[in-house]
C-alpha cells in the first residue's frame, strides 16, 4: 500500500516522463503484434491494422494509464488552478479587486483573532519543556438542599501551598504570591500607590527569569515564614522611572506603608507576566510578619495565589487529579465545604473571574468579524457575477462540447477559492501589522505584559486557512451555480445573459450587506453611547471623592460580634475626620459586581440575583435614593444572628421578584456561603443612581453577614490627600493587619472605562470597515446595472426622457434593495441590542435609544445614496445613438 501511494505521488511530478515511457511501451507492443500477424501471412498494412484493432484505442489506453498511476482529481484540480492563474494574467484588474476585497474581510478577521490569541488565549510560555500552570481553588458549599454549588474563588493557605508543592508528582516547581498596594514613601512625601508582590522562593524561576538585572534574589531563609522580610527587589520600570537606572540603588532603603526595606536587586522587565501582573517592588512572603499579621497567616488563612511548572511530559488533566486528591485532605476541616482546583495554562480566557465577561465579549467580536467577512464575500460574489456575464459564451461552448456541469462547477469553485487563498496570504501580512495598532487600546502599564509581541502560530494559520476557505466557497457559490444554469442555445447565439431575469439576486446581495452594516453600526453605536454614559456618570458620581479602605477581619481573630464592634469604632473615628460626609461598610466595591446568589421566592420559584452586604450609609454614598419603605436601622446592623434578616431590594429586583405586588413585607430566601438565609423586604432603592449598579436584581443585606474581607467606604469633600494621610495614620494605630490599603474609587472607575473603550473602539472600527465595503458593493452593483441596461436607457433618452429622470430611475432602483436590507436588518439589530442591554442598562441606558436608531438609519441611507450618485449620473449621460449603435 505504501509503495502504491508513493508511486502515485511520484507520478504527479514525473508526468511527462511517464507518458513518454508509456508511449514507447505502446509502440513496442504494436510492433510485436504487427510482426506476429506478418508471420501469419498478412501484409504489412493488414498486420498493422489487425494489431491496432487488437490493442484497442491508443488514446483510451493512455487515459486509463494516467488514471491508474496517479490521482485524476488532483491532476484536474491542478489544471483548474493553472487555468485560473492564466485568467488572472488576462484580467489583472479583476483579480486585484477581488483579492483586495477578500483580503480586507479575511485580514480584519485574522488581525482581530491574532490580537485576541496573543492577549487572551495564549498561556505562559514553556521554559526548558516545563509547562506553566496557574490554578484556582474554587470553594464549593453544600446548601440545605444537599447539592454542591460553587460559592466563588478563594486563595490557598500556606499549609495547603506546602502540601501541593510536596504531594503533586507532576509539579517540578510551585510558587506562592500575594499582591499588595501600599503607599511608597520618599522624601517625607507619599507618592502614588505602588504594586508590591509578596512571593515565595521559586517565583523568579517559575516565571522564567534566570537572574536579576542587578544584585541578587532572595534566599530560601528570607522567604521562610520566620525569615528576614525587610529586603526587596525593585522592578526595572520603577528603577528607571524613580532612580533613573542608578546602579547605586542596591543597599538603599525604601519605605512602604511605614515599613523600611533594603533594596537587594533589580528585576528585569520580563518578570512582569500575565499570570502575576506587573510589580514595582517584590518582597518575600515573610514581609507579612512586619505588618503584624497573626499566627494563622502562615497556616490556615487563605491569602496566596499559586503558579508553577510541570515536569516535561505531564499534562493539565493529570495535575488536576493530583491537586484535587491533596485538596480532599483539607475538606475535613469543614464538612459543609469542599474545594475543586481549576488548573489552567495561565491564559486570560481560562481565569474563572474573567471568563464570564470574556464569554460575552469574544462571541460578540467574532460575530462582528463574521459580518464583515459576509459583506466582503457578497462584494466578491457581485464581481464574479459580473465576470460570469462576460464568460457566458465560453461556458456555453464548453457545455456544448460535452463538459459536465459538475466539472464546470468544480473549476469555478477552484477559481473563487484560489482568490480567497491569495487574500489569505495577504491577510497573514496584515495579521503582523494591524494587532500592534490594536494594542494601543491596552493601558500602557499592561501592554508589555499582555501583548509583548505578535507572532504567527498554528492556531492563527489554521484560523486564516479556515476563513479563506469559507470565504472562497461563500463568494463563489452563487456565481458558480448561476453560471451553469444558462441556456446553451441562446448563449451561443449571443442573445442570452446570465443577468437576464436574475436582477433580484444582486439586490439580495446588496440587502445582505446593508443589513449586516446596520447590525454592526447599532452595536458599535450602543457601546460608544455606553462609554459616554459612563463618562457622564463619573462627572456626577465623583469617584475621586469616595475613599476605599480594604479591611481584613480574619476568622481566626474576629467573630461576628467583634467585627461589628470594630466597624462601629472605625465608623466613629472616621466620621469626625475633616471633610467626611458619609461612612459605610460593604463586602465589595461598586462597579466590581455583587456576588451572584440564587433567590427563592415565597411561592418556591428560584430566581437569579445578587447580594450586596452593606449598611444604611451605602445608599447615600452611592447616590441610590430610597423609593419605598426604609433602609437598615442601627439596631438591625448590630444583629449577629437572626431568624429573619432585613433586606432592601433594588427597584429592578423588586419588579422582577414581585411584579404588580407591594414588595414591602414580602419574604424571600437568599443563598449564602453558610447556607440559605430568610429575609423580609423593608425597603426599595433605585436600581441606578449617578453610578451603575453592580449586578441585576441586587438584594442588600446587613454587613454582619459578611465574610473576612470588607471595605470601608468614605464619601468626602475637599482634598483627598489629607483624608488619605489621616486614614494611613489611623491604620498605623489600629490592630496590625486590619487596614490593608486606601485609595479613591477613581482606579475602579478608570478600570471600567478601560474595559469599555477598547471593545467600543474595536467594534466601531469593524463597523466602519463594514460600511465602506458595503458602499463599494452598492456602487459596483449599480454600475453593473447601468452597463447592462445601456440599450434600455438609450431608448428612454431617445424617446424624450430627461437625464434627471433617468438618473432618478437608477437611484430608485439602487435604493430599493438598500431599504429592504434596512428593514430586514432591524430584527437582527434589535436582538443584538437586547443582548448588549443586559449590561448597558446597568450604565443607565435602556435597550431602545431612538436617536441612535435614527442616526444609524440616516448614515446608512446617506452613504448608500452617495455611493450610487456617480453611476446614476452616468446613466443620465448615456448617448442614445452610440448605445443603440453598439447594441
Amino acid at each position: 500500500m505504501r509503495k502504491l501511494l508513493l508511486a502515485k505521488l511520484l507520478a504527479l511530478w514525473g508526468k511527462r516522463r511517464l507518458d513518454a515511457e508509456f508511449d514507447e511501451e505502446l509502440a513496442a507492443h504494436l510492433a510485436m503484434l504487427t510482426d506476429e500477424y506478418q508471420a501469419r501471412g498478412l501484409s504489412e498494412r493488414d498486420a498493422r491494422r489487425a494489431a491496432r484493432l487488437k490493442l484497442g484505442g491508443v488514446d483510451s489506453l493512455k487515459e486509463a494509464n494516467q488514471d491508474q498511476r496517479g490521482w485524476p482529481l488532483v491532476e484536474s484540480a491542478w489544471q483548474d488552478i493553472q487555468y485560473a492563474l492564466r485568467g488572472w494574467r488576462r484580467n489583472p484588474g479583476f483579480a486585484a479587486a477581488a483579492i483586495g476585497t477578500l483580503a480586507l474581510g479575511i485580514g480584519a478577521n485574522t488581525s482581530v483573532f491574532t490580537f485576541l490569541n496573543t492577549v487572551m488565549l495564549d498561556g505562559q510560555a514553556e521554559v526548558d519543556g516545563r509547562g506553566f500552570v496557574q490554578f484556582y481553588p474554587q470553594k464549593l458549599v453544600a446548601p440545605p438542599n444537599g447539592q454542591w454549588a460553587q460559592e466563588g474563588d478563594r486563595g490557598v493557605s500556606y499549609d495547603e501551598f506546602l502540601a501541593y508543592r510536596s504531594q503533586a508528582p507532576s509539579l517540578v516547581q510551585l510558587a506562592g504570591w500575594s499582591e499588595w498596594h501600599p503607599a511608597y514613601e520618599a522624601n517625607d512625601t507619599t507618592a502614588n500607590r505602588t504594586q508590591v508582590k509578596l512571593v515565595s522562593y521559586d517565583a523568579m524561576s517559575v516565571v522564567g527569569v534566570r537572574q536579576p538585572l542587578l544584585g541578587r534574589w532572595f534566599t530560601q531563609e528570607e522567604c521562610a515564614p520566620a525569615g528576614d522580610g525587610s529586603v526587596a527587589l525593585i522592578g526595572e520600570r520603577r528603577w528607571r522611572q524613580t532612580f533613573r537606572a542608578d546602579a547605586g540603588v542596591l543597599g538603599q532603603k525604601v519605605r512602604l506603608e511605614g515599613r523600611t526595606l533594603t533594596v537587594i536587586g533589580v528585576l528585569p522587565e520580563s518578570f512582569d507576566n500575565r499570570a502575576m501582573g506587573a510589580a514595582d517592588f517584590v518582597a518575600p512572603l515573610s514581609f507579612q510578619r512586619l505588618l503584624g499579621s497573626d499566627a494563622g497567616l502562615f497556616h490556615t488563612t487563605r491569602w496566596l495565589e499559586v503558579v508553577g511548572r510541570m515536569k516535561p511530559g505531564a499534562n493539565l488533566r493529570q495535575l488536576h487529579e493530583e491537586l484535587n486528591a491533596v485538596a480532599r485532605q483539607f475538606d475535613t476541616q469543614n464538612p459543609r465545604e469542599s474545594m475543586d482546583v481549576l488548573v489552567t495554562d495561565g491564559s486570560m480566557v481560562q481565569r474563572p473571574f474573567l471568563r464570564p465577561k470574556l464569554m460575552l465579549i469574544l462571541p460578540l467580536l467574532q460575530a462582528a468579524m463574521a459580518l464583515v467577512l459576509l459583506i466582503a464575500c457578497s462584494n466578491v460574489a457581485s464581481l464574479l457575477l459580473s465576470r460570469a456575464a462576460v464568460r457566458q459564451r465560453e461556458v456555453a461552448v464548453r457545455l456544448s462540447l460535452g463538459a459536465g456541469r459538475g466539472r464546470l462547477l468544480r473549476q469555478l469553485f477552484t477559481e473563487s477559492v484560489l482568490l480567497a487563498a491569495g487574500a489569505g496570504a495577504l491577510s497573514l501580512w496584515l495579521a503582523l501589522r494591524v494587532p500592534p495598532l490594536l494594542a494601543i487600546i491596552i493601558p500602557a502599564p499592561q501592554r508589555p505584559i499582555l501583548a509583548p509581541e505578535f507572532r504567527l502560530d498554528l492556531r492563527i494559520l489554521g484560523y486564516t486557512a479556515a476563513a479563506a476557505l469559507l470565504a472562497g466557497l461563500l463568494a463563489g457559490m452563487a456565481p458558480a451555480f448561476e453560471s451553469v444554469k444558462l441556456d446553451i442555445y441562446s448563449s451561443l447565439k449571443g442573445t442570452g445573459s446570465v443577468w437576464s431575469g436574475r436582477r433580484r439576486f444582486r439586490g439580495w446581495l446588496v440587502s445582505v450587506q446593508v443589513a449586516a452594516s446596520l447590525v454592526l453600526l447599532l452595536g458599535s453605536g450602543l457601546l460608544l453611547r455606553t462609554v459616554e454614559s459612563v463618562r457622564e456618570m463619573g462627572s456626577q458620581f465623583r469617584p475621586d471623592t469616595l475613599m476605599v479602605t480594604d479591611l481584613w477581619f480574619r476568622s481566626e481573630s474576629y467573630d461576628a460580634a467583634r467585627a461589628l464592634r470594630t466597624q462601629d469604632e472605625l465608623r466613629r473615628r472616621v466620621a469626625v475626620l475633616p471633610g467626611v460626609q458619609v461612612v459605610s461598610f460593604a463586602d465589595g466595591l461598586p462597579m466590581r459586581g455583587a456576588h451572584r446568589r440564587e433567590v427563592v421566592l415565597p411561592d418556591g420559584s428560584r430566581r437569579s440575583g445578587a447580594a450586596r452586604l452593606t449598611d444604611a450609609g451605602y445608599f447615600p454614598a452611592m447616590g441610590l435614593p430610597l423609593r419605598l419603605g426604609r433602609t437598615f436601622s442601627p439596631a438591625e446592623l448590630e444583629w449577629t444572628s437572626a431568624e429573619v434578616w432585613p433586606a432592601v431590594l433594588a427597584q429592578e429586583a423588586a419588579q422582577a421578584f414581585f411584579p404588580g405586588v407591594d414588595p414591602l413585607g414580602q419574604r424571600l430566601e437568599v443563598e449564602q456561603p453558610g447556607g440559605r438565609i430568610r429575609a423580609q423586604v423593608i425597603g426599595v432603592v433605585a436600581s441606578t443612581g449617578p453610578i451603575p449598579t453592580e449586578s441585576p436584581n441586587v438584594v442588600y443585606l446587613p454587613v454582619a453577614l459578611g465574610r473576612e474581607r470588607t471595605f470601608l467606604l468614605t464619601r468626602f469633600s475637599g482634598e483627598g490627600a489629607a483624608l488619605e494621610r489621616a486614614l494611613q495614620e489611623l491604620r498605623l494605630k489600629s490592630e496590625p493587619g486590619l487596614m490593608r490599603g486606601t485609595q479613591t474609587l477613581t482606579l475602579v472607575y478608570e478600570e471600567l472605562l478601560a474595559a469599555l473603550k477598547p471593545l467600543a473602539g474595536v467594534v466601531a472600527a469593524i463597523s466602519g470597515l463594514a460600511v465602506v465595503l458595503a458602499m463599494i458593493g452598492i456602487y459596483g452593483v449599480l454600475a453593473f446595472t447601468v452597463s447592462q441596461r445601456t440599450r434600455e436607457l438609450g431608448i428612454r433618452l431617445a424617446l424624450g426622457a430627461k437625464a434627471g429622470e433617468v438618473s432618478s430611475l437608477m437611484m430608485k432602483a439602487g435604493l430599493k434593495p438598500v431599504v429592504v436590507g434596512l428593514v430586514a436588518g432591524l430584527p437582527f439589530a434589535a436582538g443584538l441590542v437586547k443582548l448588549l442591554s443586559r449590561f448597558t442598562q446597568q450604565m443607565g441606558m435602556g435597550p431602545w435609544d431612538g436617536r441612535l436608531y435614527g442616526w444609524v438609519l440616516v448614515l446608512l441611507l446617506g452613504s448608500a445614496a452617495l455611493s450610487m450618485l456617480a453611476p446614476s449620473i452616468r446613466a443620465g449621460r448615456v448617448d442614445p445613438l452610440r448605445a443603440l449603435r453598439e447594441e
